[in-house]
């Protein structure tokens, strides 16, 4: 403590010591400098340095640079000592010339032994967040952010520099490439002339940027191509895609039909190879489909043209492809052709619609379950709801039988009501084709327009329009390989319960309908059973006696109207069957039309 406090003591006792002289102060005599730097040197166990000259240095002057002379500080005990003291302190023992800035402050705690009195000036201003400059002998103490804001990168930083000549990439490119991968604090230049980057930057950053180089930056090369089947510029097209960017290059001399390409000697060898393919002669073929639409078979080759090279169009009329490319390609797209226009399987579908008058016993709709039970183990395995979920308008159901159990279906719903066979149609459908039933009537009805112009009469027309009613049913059969048909149902029950007139006196029907629609897998040859689709109809009847019931007034006592309620419903059997659709030739048929024709 007493060695500690006899230094403060001296401290204030070194103000004409080198510190003073740079700020200018010189209030105490030589002899009395001489004592205290003797006693001083002996506390803090620093040999006295050999005398520097001192040099005049401008603050414009000041730049880092690497401190060449040495001192050791053998030990150095600090305790919350103002950093200017500090330093003060410092300057006075090592003979170092020391200017501190206006904003530089803080408090010192410290012990040290045995350090070099710039590696102890870095870690007593490091921790204070300041900094020092040291050139031409004078040190310059900064807050840590302006050396930043002044040199561009923190205090205690190391960069490294590296010079790099380039081989093939250019260096202006390779500078918008490097400044996306280079620190705060790096820089990144080019000599467009010599084609030689300067990069300066932290290590890591440096040895990053130095890889990254050497897998962009290879020797290159030019070679010549003379182009003679193709077009020069369809074919530079497709080189300037495998070009290495920023490096290669593709210039096109048209009147000698000749492509000059500069880049690496692997990519040379790459766009070598691809002229060779491409630079054949071109075959053009006339392809009839005779199953698809050509139009969709010429969507469904495109992607396998050649780019910029191979062509395609189709004839309507006709139903053919004309596509033209390379012989390889040619191959390969008749093959695709071949494969996609295939004649597609049929289904013939065998519909009856039957028509159950329910009886009062039975107003609910025939009771499927019952019948189930009853006969042959039927088996109805989906409930629909008709109309909203809230209030349905009854249940659609939908089960399978085998062609033996048609019959005693048909018994059994006998027992619900009057049996009536309203259709039985036979439609055959293309695999994945819709094939569309309807057992109805078309209902008129007439809506009217009026055109009133600005000057004259106005005009009024009449439009008829229909609305179909029944039983429509409507079918999407697919096909699969393991002999089962998934089809796409939808049965739709609707009638004209009741009109209603318009102000010109039309009358519109309203049309009650409904409808569901699903979708189900059966084997071939199996019958689909579609029940529950209930119509109710309300039927006005009047009984009168011949001519007296049509004298007005007195007439109606002479006739009686009355209103009767039917409640149908419509079942429908579906049975599909796999059919190919062909039909055996006779023996002197020559087909008018070649595949394949080679123009």
């Amino acid at each position: 403590m007493f060695r500690f406090l006899l230094l403060i003591n001296s401290l204030f006792l070194a103000t004409a010591l080198p510190w003073g002289i740079a700020h200018g102060q010189n209030n105490v005599s030589q002899n009395q400098s001489s004592a205290v730097e003797a006693e001083i040197n002996r506390l803090l166990g620093v040999e006295k340095p050999q005398a520097v000259a001192p040099i005049a240095v401008s603050a414009a002057a000041v730049a880092p640079s690497v401190p060449v002379k040495q001192t050791l500080l053998d030990a150095v005990d600090l305790k919350d000592m103002d950093i200017n003291d500090v330093l003060k302190l410092i300057a006075s023992k090592t003979g170092l010339n020391i200017i501190a800035g206006k904003n530089v402050a803080g408090r010192v705690t410290i012990f040290l032994q045995n350090v070099e009195v710039h590696d102890a000036l870095h870690i007593i201003l490091n921790a204070n967040d300041l900094a020092y400059v040291e050139s031409r002998g004078v040190i310059q103490v900064l807050p840590a952010a302006d050396f930043e804001r002044i040199y561009g990168y923190k205090f205690g930083q190391v960069t490294e520099t590296r010079i790099i000549p380039l081989k093939g990439f250019k260096a202006a490119d390779a500078v918008a490439l490097l400044t996306q991968m280079k620190s705060t604090v790096g820089k990144v230049m080019a000599d467009e002339q010599s084609n030689t980057l300067m990069i300066e930057d932290l290590p890591a950053k440096v040895r990053d940027m130095e890889q990254y180089l050497k897998t962009i930056d290879a020797p290159v090369e030019t070679r010549m191509f003379v182009v003679r089947q193709v077009s020069v510029d369809a074919l530079t097209a497709r080189i300037n895609e495998l070009l290495t960017p920023k490096v290669g290059t593709a210039r096109v001399d048209a009147p000698s039909n000749k492509v000059f390409v500069t880049d690496t000697a692997k990519k040379i060898l790459e766009i070598t190879k691809l002229i060779q393919q491409l630079d054949v002669p071109r075959v053009t073929e006339v392809f009839v489909i005779s199953y698809a639409k050509a139009e969709d078979m010429l969507k469904a080759i495109t992607p396998m043209l050649t780019k910029e090279l191979g062509h395609g169009e189709f004839d309507a009329r006709g139903n053919k492809l004309v596509v033209t490319d390379v012989a390889p390609k040619i191959a390969e797209i008749r093959k695709v052709i071949a494969a996609l226009d295939h004649q597609e399987q049929e289904v013939l579908i065998e519909a009856k619609i039957i028509q159950v008058t329910l009886t009062d016993k039975f107003k609910l709709g025939v009771n499927w379950d019952a019948i189930v039970e009853k006969w042959h183990d039927l088996r109805f395995t989906n409930d629909y709801s008709l109309g909203a979920s809230a209030t349905p308008k009854g249940v659609m159901s939908i089960g399978t039988i085998d062609n033996d159990q048609y019959k005693a279906v048909l018994e059994a719903l006998d027992n619900s009501g009057l049996t009536k066979i309203l259709s039985s149609p036979r439609i055959a459908t293309i695999n994945n084709q819709e094939a569309k039933i309807l057992v109805g009537t078309t209902k008129p009805y007439v809506t009217t327009t009026t055109t009133t112009p600005g000057t004259g009469p106005a005009t009024t027309a009449e439009t008829v329009s229909f609305i179909d009613v029944g039983v429509k049913l409507n079918v999407t059969p697919t096909i699969h390989h393991d002999g089962y048909i998934t089809m796409k149902i939808k049965p739709e029950v609707s009638s004209a319960a009741d009109k209603i007139t318009t102000g010109n006196g039309n009358d519109i029907p309203i049309v009650k309908t409904s409808t569901v629609e699903t979708t189900v897998r059966v084997k071939d040859g199996v019958t689909i059973i579609i029940g529950g689709l209930i119509n109710e109809e309300v039927a006005n009847d009047r009984n009168q006696v011949p001519m007296l019931g049509k004298i007005p007034l007195v007439g109606a006592a002479f006739r009686k109207d009355s209103k009767s309620t039917e409640k149908t419903e419509m079942v429908v059997f579906l049975t599909p069957h796999i059919i190919t659709g062909d039909v055996a030739s006779p023996p002197d048929f020559v087909p008018t039309i070649k595949r394949d024709e080679l123009y």
